[in-house]
């Protein structure tokens, strides 16, 4: 997709599905950029460019707010530590999704089960479809359900090996081809699920990705 039709794409509100996407640039005022480069993630990406002096305090206080309005403060802050001095320019991107199941989970079915984690069993609450009709994928070796979120083309896939593999194999097994194929392979089931409610946090160092991509 072009830019613009992604960006519409991942900033959509309808009922029961709210996506919003918002990037920003921040310049260090003792740093000169291209303005061909800041004309283009603008209109491209629709993002907001700011030029302040990145190792001060009030420079971070307003990246966190910034962050904050953009996830609807989900995310209150940030960074706690103003950039390092050598820092010249960073690129922030905030994504936003707030949805409904299509076909939601009966609060009554709800209960504390055991979940086999990694590091030992856990006790904590699951979502349950006793006897429901889901979409149900598989290929050799993983299964799993498909959950489809209100009026939308977006939908949540969980998955499980069933070879033994660890859930790290499992992921470093998945190829955009094998996923596809899964997600087509969907088939409504009769079917008795139960999912451990979930919450996560993903951190990841972007600098290598970017020095392979040539920004250096």
């Amino acid at each position: 997709k072009s830019g613009s039709a992604w960006m519409r794409f991942l900033n959509q509100t309808v009922e029961g599905l709210a996506v919003r996407s918002a990037n920003s640039v921040w310049v260090d005022e003792e740093t000169e950029v291209r303005e061909t480069y800041l004309d283009q993630v603008s209109k491209e990406l629709y993002a907001e460019v700011f030029h302040a002096r990145l190792s001060s305090q009030e420079t971070m206080d307003k990246v966190n707010a910034w962050v904050s309005e953009r996830t609807n403060g989900m995310i209150p802050a940030f960074r706690t530590e103003p950039y390092e001095e050598e820092v010249r320019l960073a690129i922030l991107n905030a994504l936003y999704l707030e949805a409904r199941w299509a076909e939601p989970f009966k609060a009554q079915l709800t209960q504390e089960e055991t979940f086999h984690a990694p590091d030992g069993d856990v006790r904590t609450l699951f979502l349950r479809d006793f006897m429901g009709n889901r979409d149900y994928v598989q290929d050799a070796g993983t299964e799993g359900i498909l959950l489809p979120y209100q009026n939308s083309s977006l939908a949540f896939l969980a998955l499980r090996a069933t070879d033994g593999r660890t859930p790290q194999e499992l992921l470093a097994d998945l190829s955009f081809e094998k996923l596809q194929a899964l997600v087509d392979s969907a088939e409504r089931t009769l079917m008795d699920f139960s999912m451990p409610k979930l919450a996560v946090e993903y951190r990841q160092d972007l600098r290598e990705v970017f020095w392979e991509l040539g920004l250096r």
